[in-house]
């Protein structure tokens, strides 16, 4: 049951990164790809 949990956590907190990750991808791209 606590390893459900745990495993929860884990894909929580990666997803929560790769939001992060994609963010600051967005970011960066300059302001031409966004028109």
């Amino acid at each position: 049951m606590m390893d459900m949990l745990n495993h929860q956590k884990l894909i929580e907190k990666r997803e929560r990164e790769r939001e992060r990750e994609r963010g600051r991808e967005r970011e960066a791209l300059p302001i031409e790809y966004l028109a």
